[in-house]
């Protein structure tokens, strides 16, 4: 079949498109691309392809968004163009130079031609995306770029396999065809996934032996395309097919249409719900970051309700967790089921999760006898009668045909039925019972006595040992492996390649695994642990146990090593417990880098923390605090208190401490939690005191940071400077770099509150520079967070924008929504600053949304207040005082008083728009006392800044004066050039009043100064306005227009629909002064519409006045 343009013209038209609508690096990898795409696919196109590759590999430097993906995505195509180069080179060697491509390898770089293009085109979406919209729709283009990568991790594994298969053919060239080739190398293609890259970024390939089962697979297509919200559970016995099933309806035509994101978990190796919600976490592309303040589960559960596109997720071997922890899978089941997933899950219990709807399909029942036997010759490429007895002895079930029909290879099928009838008769009788072997069963005890296994030595037992581990064993360990086991076992490569002859084990993944039924029924056969395979066990468990480091904040390159076999760890270390100190300390060890990676270990630490009650009350203790702070973790914080407690009455009793010390540490960090404010500090004080007592300097680091972050909760913050400035020291002294970092970080916070923002800038910078140097970007991003919002205080709003946007990239790299939520409200504030305000609300509702996901009041308070601030701006004012209302209700409820201070402020200034003019002075009044409790000099002046503007209103010029005057000194001394900008504003008006007509050009004119200097046209336009009025009094009438059109023109341009009325009126009043009646009419009406449209009852009593005026002298 020729693979030229005439053929594949969809190709070429899309390439087309795309050089359209592409330039640069992405239209040079476009036209390369459609070169390759025009090609006959002969062994030349491959040039193309390397060509088209190589063109777009330079694509990266021109892509800054999700650049880490992109990255990975470019490492793979490199991995492929060298595949794609050495296939070339020896099909050149081979005279092969102008030979088409067999016709398997042509599907495979059409479809790769397709993910290619699918690549350039979601590249390019990240190259020109414009920067706000980047902030709304980074979510998707992660999950387009996350896409990419899981596409060409497939075609990397495809072409790894395929073209190894035909450059096989080339070097055996014996007459077979390339099918018996692909046979002989895989005869279970179905278990084999990417060789090169995580479980979680190749969905494994459909079998390709598969016979008889088409009406399963017809029905279970059926129910994934055409039963809405009903989900597929594929049920039946151990061996029975049911993941070859599951396979092939997923890669079926009409699933793939259906289906663009497919995935696909085993979950053999998962025992409780939580893991399972990390294993989907990383099958998704998300990471968990340590200190990251969701749990996983609501990472997950964020990341399936912002699903928009239909997904289909199959898990497998599901009754491995269902059965372990039934009722906290089945709600994890259900939370995940939302409307886009479509669930497929392989089970051998014919019981169906509760609390969803699955579609009706009855469990899958054996093969017939001809496709039993279509199976059978694929393996061994012919049959006898004694192969037929051997099929229906096994009752047709696939993986015992399989096993059966591997050994077939090597012994006749006569013999094999001699070993069957001999072995079939066995009893297992012990107590007088009866227990005949199944058939399953027997097809794996026969394939272990095999003469092939029995004559490597040592095979049986090391392959005991490897069912042991849930993951498999990874194959880049087993030089360390052989190492290990020295002369007790020197045959280990040999064993595993016998291994695989015999279908015992397989590669997936990159590690050698076995099929489940195969190592379960290894692990209920105690026989087969022979001494052997004990030693190895322990040798191996070693390994492994040398993994696990006593610091993990001392050792975060062991992280990724101990995530990459986190279950295998679990496993050996739960075989493994037993009356050994060493081992329950490595227990405790292990259960802090779970925490860390996000994983829940409880039910390892329950039953380490029994067997240490039979050994040591200490370790006992050691353990309880291991399961509270795991508990804390994962927000189950009456468990965590609970086990803290009881560690610190075991500690107490054996005298320990230092493990006191620790367990009232963690009770303070939990009290805080829990807004127990007194009780926090009460037991981190005597935590502090515990660790003085034994000189443990780390330890009393940490009391004084969390007693700093607890004082700055409680507003005194000079205790909590001396407390963080002391913990800094300590952290100092044994140079541990992230307690240093999070102390500078709380610093840099703190001073920004205390105003003395040099520091905090030092402070916050410095933080960042450690959190770079032990590569936390969660550390970076709440950095870059603080610093943002400290460049607006100091109004360098560009350097704000760009420290908010980075943070916000690093929050959502590292799942962290709450940060996001902060970024978001900061960059809405920002917006409104730059007047940009539609881009401000979308912000702030965005992180509202996300504060109410995460259940965090204070949060949305925060956001709630801003809105408010923005209705205002907005006119929209029933609006503002609903969310303003509400921000101080959820304030009071966390007994935030600063923040009601802020929000009665703003309600005063609100109510002075409704011209309810008591409720304005008792609620700024109110804001005054509590800024003043909380020591907020900033909130202070502004404070005084509005009760000035109302004393004016009031006609209290003398307050007015005093308060303006207040608030202007404060403002002064804070440093605040927009507070000073609007206390000249409001002074310069309040001259006016007085007819103190210089000193209100004075003042008006150096608030325009400031205004300008921190470019806020808000401010400006009022100054005009201002400046309009005070030049209408001087009768200086000319400078009066001037001033009052521009006013006009900035209130449309920041689209300000008060100050435009009021800019309007006073046009009105000087066009009346100037006999432009027919100007002054037209002024005074719109000034009247648009005080209607705002609801200002005041300002329409005014226009009406003046347009009465107006009429008067126009009679």
């Amino acid at each position: 079949m020729s693979g030229s343009s005439a053929n594949n013209p969809s190709r070429v038209q899309f390439m087309k498109k795309l050089i359209e609508r592409s330039k640069g690096a992405v239209q040079h990898a476009v036209v390369a691309l459609k070169v390759a795409a025009s090609a006959t696919q002969n062994v030349p196109y491959l040039g193309a392809i390397s060509t088209a590759l190589v063109e777009i590999s330079k694509i990266i430097d021109e892509v800054d968004v999700c650049k880490a993906t992109w990255q990975a995505v470019m490492s793979r195509i490199q991995e492929i163009q060298t595949l794609v180069d050495s296939f070339r080179e020896n099909s050149n060697q081979e005279g092969r130079s102008e030979d088409e491509l067999p016709d398997f390898i042509k599907t495979a770089f059409k479809d790769f031609e397709g993910c290619l293009s699918r690549i350039i085109v979601t590249m390019n979406d990240c190259k020109t995306i414009s920067k706000f919209s980047l902030i709304l729709k980074r979510s998707e283009l992660t999950a387009a770029a996350n896409q990419c990568d899981k596409d060409v991790a497939s075609a990397l594994s495809i072409f790894q396999v395929k073209l190894q298969i035909d450059q096989w053919n080339l070097q055996r060239d014996q007459g077979k065809s390339l099918q018996d080739i692909r046979n002989a190398v895989m005869p279970h293609a179905h278990l084999i996934a990417n060789l090169n890259s995580s479980s979680h970024l190749a969905l494994p390939p459909a079998p390709s032996i598969f016979f008889g089962c088409s009406v399963e697979v017809d029905q279970v297509v059926d129910l994934i395309i055409n039963h809405g919200p009903a989900h597929v559970a594929i049920v039946g016995a151990g061996g029975i097919g049911k993941t070859s099933i599951a396979l092939t309806s997923i890669h079926h035509p009409d699933v793939q249409k259906d289906f663009h994101q497919r995935f696909f978990l085993s979950c053999e190796a998962i025992f409780i719900a939580d893991n399972l919600v990390l294993e989907l976490l990383k099958l998704f592309g998300l990471s968990v970051d340590s200190s990251n303040p969701r749990s996983p589960l609501d990472i997950l559960m964020s990341y399936m309700q912002c699903m928009t596109s239909k997904c289909l997720l199959c898990l497998d071997n599901f009754e491995t967790p269902w059965d372990s922890d039934k009722d906290q899978v089945e709600s994890l089941l259900a939370s995940v089921a939302v409307k886009e997933l479509k669930l497929v899950i392989t089970s051998r219990d014919s019981d169906h999760p509760r609390g969803i709807r699955w579609g009706a399909l009855k469990p899958i029942q054996p093969l017939t006898l001809d496709a039993a036997l279509a199976t059978w010759d694929a393996i061994s490429h012919d049959h006898d009668d004694f192969s037929v007895l051997l099929i229906e002895a096994v009752e047709c079930i696939p993986l015992a045909v399989t096993l059966l029909a591997q050994l077939a290879q090597i012994e006749s099928s006569e013999a094999l039925w001699a070993s069957w009838n001999s072995e079939s008769t066995k009893l297992v009788a012990s107590d007088g019972s009866m227990y005949r072997l199944n058939n399953l069963e027997l097809s794996i005890e026969l394939s272990l006595k095999g003469p092939r296994l029995h004559a490597c030595s040592g095979a049986i037992d090391f392959f005991v040992v490897l069912c042991m581990l849930p993951q498999g064993m990874p194959e880049s360990r087993i030089p360390q492996f052989e190492t290990a086991f020295g002369n007790n076992f020197s045959g280990l490569r040999s064993a595993v390649r016998v291994l695989k002859q015999c279908s015992l084990a397989y590669t997936r993944d990159g590690f050698l695994s076995v099929l489940s039924p195969i190592r379960q029924y290894t692990q209920s056969h105690c026989e087969l642990t022979t001494p052997l395979a004990k030693t190895l066990f322990l040798q191996m468990a070693k390994i492994y146990m040398d993994l696990i480091p006593e610091d993990v904040w001392e050792t975060p390159s062991m992280i990724e090593e101990i995530q990459f076999e986190i279950h295998n760890i679990s496993k050996v270390l739960d075989i493994s417990l037993a009356e050994d100190l060493l081992v329950l300390e490595k227990t405790i060890q292990f259960s802090e880098v779970c925490q860390v990676l996000g994983v829940n270990e409880i039910r390892l630490l329950v039953k380490a923390t029994s067997i240490a009650h039979k050994l040591d009350l200490g370790l006992e203790g050691d353990c309880y605090l291991a399961q509270g702070v795991t508990y804390f973790h994962f927000d189950k914080c009456l468990l965590a208190k609970e086990a803290f407690q009881s560690a610190l009455k075991l500690h107490k009793e054996v005298n320990s401490k230092l493990g006191q010390a620790n367990d009232l540490k963690n009770l303070g960090q939990l009290y805080m939690r829990l807004a127990q404010l007194e009780d926090a500090e009460q037991a981190l004080q005597s935590a502090l005191d515990l660790h003085r007592e034994v000189d443990n300097r780390l330890g009393q680091a940490y009391d004084l940071q969390n007693l700093g972050e607890l004082y700055m909760r409680l507003n005194r913050l000079e205790d909590a400077e001396q407390a963080l400035q002391s913990a800094l020291d300590l952290h100092i002294e044994v140079n541990n770099r992230l307690g240093q970092a999070y102390d500078l970080q709380n610093l840099g916070e703190l001073y920004k509150r205390l105003d003395r923002l040099e520091d905090a800038e030092l402070a916050l910078q410095s933080a960042l520079d450690l959190h770079k140097e032990i590569n936390s970007r969660l550390g970076q991003a709440n950095d870059l967070q603080n610093l943002g919002e400290l460049y607006m205080t100091l109004d360098q709003l560009e350097d704000a924008e760009q420290a908010l946007q980075s943070a916000l990239d690093l929050h959502k790299e590292v799942n962290d929504r709450l940060g996001q939520a902060y970024d978001l409200r900061s960059l809405g504030e920002l917006y409104m600053r730059l007047e940009q305000l539609e881009d401000a609300e979308q912000a702030l509702q965005s992180a509202l949304d996300l504060h109410k996901e995460a259940n965090d009041r204070l949060g949305q308070a925060n956001d709630l207040q801003n809105l408010g601030e923005l209705y205002m701006r907005l006119s929209r004012l029933e609006d503002a005082e609903q969310a303003l209302q509400s921000a101080l209700d959820l304030r009071k409820e966390v007994n935030d008083r600063l923040g009601q201070a802020n929000d009665l402020q703003n309600l005063g200034e609100l109510y002075m728009r409704f011209s309810q003019l008591e409720d304005a002075e008792q609620a700024l009044q109110s804001a005054l006392d509590l800024h003043k409790e909380v020591n907020n000099r900033l909130g202070q002046a502004y404070d005084l800044q509005k009760l000035g503007h109302l004393y004016t209103r009031l006609n209290r010029l003398e307050d007015a004066e005093r308060a303006l005057q207040s608030a202007l000194d404060l403002h002064k001394e804070v440093n605040d050039r927009l507070g000073q900008a609007y206390d000249l504003q409001n002074l310069g008006e309040l001259y006016i009043r007085l007819s103190q007509l210089e000193d209100a050009k004075q003042a008006l004119q150096s608030a325009l100064d400031l205004h300008k200097e921190v470019n806020d046209r808000l401010g400006q336009a009022n100054d005009l306005r201002s400046l309009g009025q005070l030049y209408t009094r001087l009768s200086q009438l000319e400078d009066a227009e001037k001033a009052l059109q521009s006013a006009l023109d900035l209130h449309k341009e920041v689209n300000d629909r008060l100050g435009q009325a009021n800019d309007l009126r006073s046009l009105g009043q000087l066009y009346n002064r100037l006999s432009r009646l027919e100007d002054a009419e037209e002024a005074l009406q719109s000034a009247l519409d648009l005080h209607k449209e705002v609801n200002d009852k005041p300002g329409q009593a005014n226009d009406l006045r003046n347009l009465g005026e107006l009429y008067m002298r126009l009679d």
